[in-house]
């Protein structure tokens, strides 16, 4: 099935998505004819002396054009049109020829021209008959998928039958012909254009009458689909006498993707058995563990470049309601850089330019193959199960990415685990699948993966995709995107949502807090590694990539304690269900809809989204808190000041996004939070015992005031005691984990305005003491040494991710483009003025706050409404270490406490 890939010029059809459908092609009638075209005669295999013969005739008919002025070329439309014209068949000695073509020779015969056309020979005559009505049909097909029309002599020969012309297709035994089929066609392997040349397609008898009748018409099918792309605007430009010949990753695949899915349509089901070669065609299958682009002639044990198909079914598939008609559109559009073939460019220009795969943004395109691929290979690997239910999960990943490396994770074994990636080429990827055992009911859990050590700004170049979730967090990318939307326009897609640390050559991706079915105690994840370079190029095929680290690392928080605990029936969701949830943090990294989703990180992204789309889509962290959590690290000398249990109230159900309903977690409050704070601090790579205080209280982060403050019982100097023990496990770069035990009271607040604070709180912790016992697990301990928080970069990846999902937002939700967000918001009116100009004096010479600002901020953190804007004005003076001063130690400008 190879080609020539001598391709024609192809006709500009104009802009990408402007071509209708075209008009038929002609003639709509096809003959197959049991032997070689001339100009390829001396391919016979036959025995010496006929290809002797075959020479001496060639010379012979050299003369005779010489003798009789007969000067059309072989391989043209003109040579068969001069052997049928009158004058000619009146040649001496030619009178007897019935045909210019060489017809298919018996054994042993030596006589080189047949005195009559011996199709019958070849073909049984009923078979003869069906396989030229398949070859019609798909001719027929192709022209209603909107493919210009070629002119008569483009789709191959064309012959006289009576009053009729019809298009002449070659067929010749095996013993004379080793190939399967194949297409020789304008352009030649040099860039010469030969404009006159016939698209001449050849195909193996044999190969037709071993299979099916459905694999016959695929091989006709593909055959007629290089004759197809020999009439469009893909290889030159008109007026050249150069062409570019196409690559057969991109020539083989579309053909293929025409093929298969022409006898899909004749047939109903066209799924050989992958046991065969045409049975892997059929079904798309090869190895994505190499790139998309294979260079070199395929052979019969290797033909990736025809399996390329995936892709182009994949985008036909899910961007296109599958309709196949997008390639010829694909097809109509001229390459960015006629002349200089960069068959990658080539594609991320047509990819960028469909709507339906890479949605507008105000700023124009954004996405291309850089998200396209990566989101195809994700999707890719769960076909088995979905797209050919026959092979299985198994099969189909063995063949696709040579297995998937299982990455177990659980509380009580492997918290985190380190890889290396080897070899790892460009547009290709590896499967990762992650486990976690051994979690309780209700556990909420989340696995943060991330690639690290990455020079020359590659760790923006790699993605994750998620293939499905096996979790109360259900996600199948095949069946959430390709088949409950297929068409729709600006699909966000299956991948994570990366940071990029460009100093550090570091990539993390966003986690999703996650548990177990009911009944069940273990998550699954299909996650997809792949490598996509934000600018598309040929330049980069050939080259490799080891990764040093990759890493998953598990955030899991287990609690038990003597309070009562209630959640609040209230949920933001529509039919959604609130319940406690246990989440763990360490140095007071946001709140509890901040935990358990990314790791320590300074500095935003500039996604022009307003904060409540950050927290809802990106996850963005870091108003200020990274420069803050650095200030309170130098300020207490250590690395750990913080542990925190929270016992947050968390709402759990269906939300509609688009044509979704995608299973959603809202953090409604952090609920009862106990702060436990370790004498001295916890530093890095020190594990051991710890004694700590404890401090907290109820209905944090909610619209109801604290009613309770959670507390140490308090020492004779009124501080609080020392009542809990931390056991820290492990503190190192893959991860810490520490156990909290111990005891503290619950006190009634606001207390009383008639007695002394102390005697209510020791009161209170005579009559209602609780216990908390805690298992604390969080990812990449490295991330909480002093000053190592990760500082995100604003990369040319992460920004076309914003960008991308921002379109996305405005595509299903078009009333989110008309209110502020889009630009970046003002201020709270309340908040408005820069530092320093509120009525009095600041604090200090080292902290320009004044303590009603002071004050401002801390209400505006416990009381400020959903999705206002932070006072990052403020915020950024509320850093410098004479304004942390002032929160360590209230006597210079005693704060207030909301609700309290």
């Amino acid at each position: 099935m190879s080609s020539k890939m001598r391709v024609h010029k192809w006709l500009v059809a104009g802009m990408l998505g402007c071509a209708g459908p075209a008009a038929a092609f002609t003639p709509t009638e096809v003959e197959l004819f049991c032997g070689f075209p001339f100009h390829s005669s001396t391919r016979i295999q036959a025995a010496p002396q006929v290809g002797e013969a075959i020479n001496i005739f060639r010379n012979s008919w050299v003369q005779i054009k010489a003798n009789y002025g007969f000067g059309a070329r072989e391989g043209t439309q003109a040579f068969y049109d001069d052997f049928y014209q009158g004058w000619f068949n009146q040649l001496p000695l030619m009178v007897a020829l019935k045909d210019p073509d060489l017809p298919a020779l018996t054994p042993g015969l030596e006589v080189l021209y047949n005195l009559k056309n011996n199709l019958a020979d070849c073909l049984p005559a009923e078979k003869r008959a069906l396989y030229e009505s398949y070859a019609a049909s798909a001719l027929k097909h192709y022209s209603t998928l909107g493919f210009t029309s070629p002119a008569n002599w483009r789709l191959g020969p064309v012959i006289p039958r009576g009053s009729r012309k019809v298009v002449r297709l070659y067929v010749v035994p095996e013993s004379q012909y080793d190939g399967i089929a194949n297409t020789a066609s304008p352009c030649s392997a040099n860039g010469n254009l030969d404009p006159e040349w016939l698209s001449f397609v050849v195909i193996n008898r044999d190969t037709l009458l071993a299979g099916s009748d459905a694999q016959a018409y695929y091989v006709i099918a593909h055959e007629l689909a290089h004759v197809i792309q020999n009439a469009q605007t893909l290889v030159n430009q008109e007026k050249t006498s150069t062409c570019d010949p196409v690559p057969k990753w991109i020539g083989e695949s579309t053909a293929d993707a025409l093929g298969v899915q022409a006898t899909r349509k004749a047939f109903g089901v066209f799924e050989p058995s992958i046991q065969s070669g045409l049975g892997l065609n059929a079904h798309s299958l090869r190895s994505y563990r190499v790139s998309l682009p294979q260079p070199g002639e395929p052979n019969e044990a290797n033909l990736r470049n025809y399996r390329a198909s995936s892709f182009w079914r994949h985008i036909i598939d899910r961007y296109h309601a599958g309709n196949p008609g997008i390639l010829a559109r694909y097809m109509a559009s001229s390459r960015k850089t006629p002349g200089k073939p960069d068959w990658l460019e080539y594609l991320d220009a047509i990819i960028t330019a469909d709507k339906k795969v890479t949605p507008s943004t105000p700023d124009g395109q954004t996405g291309g193959l850089h998200l396209a691929f990566p989101n195809f290979l994700t999707e890719y690997a769960t076909w088995g199960t979905e797209k050919f239910p026959k092979v299985g999960e198994g099969t189909w990943l063995r063949t696709a990415f040579g297995n998937c490396e299982t990455i177990t994770l659980s509380p009580s074994g492997p918290k985190g685990v380190s890889t290396t990636v080897s070899n790892l080429e460009p547009y290709s990827g590896r499967c990762y699948r992650i486990k976690v055992t051994g979690l309780q009911s209700g556990q909420r859990v989340s696995v943060i993966p991330m690639v690290d050590q990455l020079k020359n700004g590659l760790a923006d170049e790699m993605h994750l995709g998620t293939a499905y979730n096996r979790s109360k967090k259900a996600f199948h990318c095949y069946r959430n995107f390709t088949v409950q939307s297929g068409g729709q326009v600006g699909q966000p897609g299956c991948l994570k949502k990366p940071f990029t640390v460009a100093g550090a050559g570091t990539r993390i991706w966003l986690a999703e807090a996650d548990e177990a079915l009911p009944g069940q105690s273990e998550i699954e994840y299909l996650w997809i590694l792949s490598w996509v370079p934000v600018q598309a190029t040929d330049a980069v095929l050939g080259k490799k990539v080891s990764i040093p680290q990759l890493a998953f690392a598990l955030d899991a928080t287990t609690a038990q304690t003597t309070l009562p605990l209630k959640a609040k029936p209230k949920s933001s969701i529509p039919g959604g269900q609130v319940s406690k949830k246990t989440i763990g943090q360490l140095n007071m990294s946001g709140g509890a809809d901040g935990a358990q989703e990314l790791i320590p990180m300074e500095g935003t992204e500039t996604t022009g989204l307003q904060p409540d789309f950050a927290k809802t889509a990106f996850r963005v962290q870091d108003f200020g808190l990274g420069q803050l959590q650095n200030q309170l690290q130098n300020l207490t000398n250590t690395d750990i000041h913080t542990l925190a249990v929270g016992f947050a109230e968390v709402s759990f159900g269906l939300e509609n996004l688009g044509d979704q309903s995608i299973p959603q977690e809202n953090i409604e409050s952090d609920g009862d939070v106990l702060f436990v704070f370790p004498d001295g601090g916890i530093p890095y790579g020190k594990i051991g015992t710890y004694r700590a205080h404890l401090q907290g209280g109820n209905n944090q982060s909610s619209e109801d005031p604290m009613s309770t403050l959670y507390i140490s019982p308090l020492d004779t100097e009124s501080k609080p005691s020392l009542s809990v023990r931390i056991e820290v496990l492990q503190f190192d770069d893959l991860g810490f984990q520490a156990k909290i035990s111990g005891s503290f009271c619950a006190v009634p607040w606001p207390p009383p305005v008639d007695r002394p604070l102390k005697s209510h709180i020791d009161a209170a912790c005579q009559n209602n003491t609780h216990t908390v016992e805690a298992n604390l697990i969080k990812p990449y301990g490295f991330a909480y040494r002093q000053g190592n928080a990760l500082k995100t970069s604003n990369t040319p990846s992460t920004r076309i991710y914003a960008e991308n999902l921002k379109a996305f937002l405005g595509n299903v939700m078009p009333e989110f483009l008309t209110v502020p967000g889009f630009n970046p918001p003002a201020p709270p009116p309340s908040l408005n003025g820069n530092a320093g100009t509120s009525n009095g004096s600041p604090v200090s010479a080292t902290c320009p706050l004044t303590c009603e600002q002071i004050q401002q901020l801390v209400e505006f953190s416990e009381n400020a409404p959903e999705g206002t804007p932070p006072p990052l004005d403020l915020l950024q003076h509320l850093t410098s270490p004479g304004c942390m001063q002032v929160l360590m130690d209230d006597q210079s400008c005693p704060i207030t406490q909301p609700g309290l």
